[in-house]
């Protein structure tokens, strides 16, 4: 998928500055490559899904990427994308993945670690949860034809592992490694699912994707006998479930401030509330790009009046390309929450999105229900 330029004003100059923020001045390529696909290419939802035959002619098929250019979908991999069922539940078996999935799927980022993810792998394939979710993260990847890497390490202070949207990338906390396999395979199967959650049409962080993904962690636990300390988040979570469905979303929803949804809220509340996040976000890149200007202004005059090579080159690095940086992240984010409004304003992609929300949370209940008879 190609990416546009970030435009900045006539009076900015890209620089030929040394490293590689001011070479190509562009935002990350956005991932996967069916957000932006023919409608066909969307993964369809488990439950209450819209009939393909009563859909009537949307915004859908036309959806494109912010170059305006839609990447091509192969057949091949429309079809694979349609038989995804990213919210995890009850796949069959092999249907997707020939009960090879989580082989050539998952590749270890560090080959040294590929025994260890094998194992990770293969103690999640007792899971009956898990290897649903491994099928379809099989059929995802030969759909696309690449794997889904795993990285260790490179994770925030606060998580035990991430999926990263715009890297495709799953990492998981270098104390995994120690860990036994039974409390690293949640964790994946976590990260897993998100990557199948993005693969759709799914605006990006909405908090269902985060209450599915938990409910696909407790399962898999669950499954394979794991009980995570009480001083995990996952532990915390499971509780408050336990307790009721409303206290668990709201302890989610408080751990993940900046994520929306239509838990508890409408339609046209979440649109209202990304869209005045959308219009924050263009002043806060209008700003940075008035400020880079400023900053440039003052280079051109430190070589008009002959200062030191050092001391422009520390400006550059210290003060330019650090604004270089920013705004190129803050275009970037502007390009989700602009991609996140189509899904929202397109007639057949809202009422997927509708729907996903609604088994998500049928899932949520499902699986209290389950605790309850134990």
């Amino acid at each position: 998928m190609t990416v546009p330029e970030v435009v900045l004003p006539s009076a900015v100059k890209i620089p030929d500055a040394p490293g590689a923020v001011a070479a190509r001045f562009q935002p990350p390529a956005l991932t996967p490559e069916v957000y932006f696909g023919a409608f066909e290419g969307i993964p369809p939802l488990q439950a209450a899904m819209v009939p393909a035959e009563n859909a009537a002619p949307s915004a859908a098929a036309e959806l494109r990427a912010p170059s305006g250019e839609p990447p091509a979908t192969s057949g091949e991999e429309a079809q694979a994308a349609q038989s995804l069922r990213f919210d995890g539940a009850k796949a069959a078996e092999g249907s997707a993945g020939g009960g090879k999935s989580g082989g050539a799927a998952l590749v270890a980022a560090d080959p040294a670690q590929a025994e260890w993810l094998g194992q990770i792998v293969a103690t999640a394939r007792r899971s009956k949860t898990a290897r649903a979710v491994l099928a379809q993260v099989d059929a995802l990847t030969r759909a696309r034809g690449r794997p889904l890497l795993v990285a260790i390490g490179g994770v925030s202070s606060s998580a035990a592992a991430e999926y990263a949207l715009d890297h495709e990338l799953v990492s998981v906390g270098r104390g995994s490694l120690k860990d036994p396999p039974e409390a690293v395979a949640p964790l994946l199967l976590h990260e897993l699912q998100h990557a199948l959650q993005y693969a759709g049409s799914v605006p990006s962080g909405a908090i269902e994707t985060e209450l599915e993904a938990y409910v696909v962690q407790f399962r898999v636990a669950d499954e394979l006998g794991w009980k995570p300390p009480r001083s995990e988040f996952h532990a915390a979570a499971r509780r408050k479930l336990e307790a009721g469905v409303d206290r668990f979303v709201d302890y989610v929803k408080n751990a993940y401030k900046q994520s929306l949804g239509l838990v508890g809220s409408s339609m046209e509340e979440l649109e209202a509330k990304l869209e005045l996040r959308r219009r924050r976000q263009v002043g806060r890149r209008a700003r940075l790009e008035k400020e880079l200007a400023d900053k440039e202004q003052i280079l051109e005059r430190m070589r008009e009046t002959g200062q030191s090579e050092e001391a422009i080159r520390r400006f550059q690095l210290d003060e330019r390309d650090t604004l270089l940086v920013r705004l190129r992240d803050a275009a970037h984010e502007l390009t989700w929450m602009e991609r996140d409004l189509q899904i929202l304003r397109d007639p057949v992609l809202r009422k997927r999105y509708r729907a996903y929300a609604g088994n998500v949370m049928r899932r949520v209940r499902a699986y209290r229900r389950s605790l309850a008879g134990r």
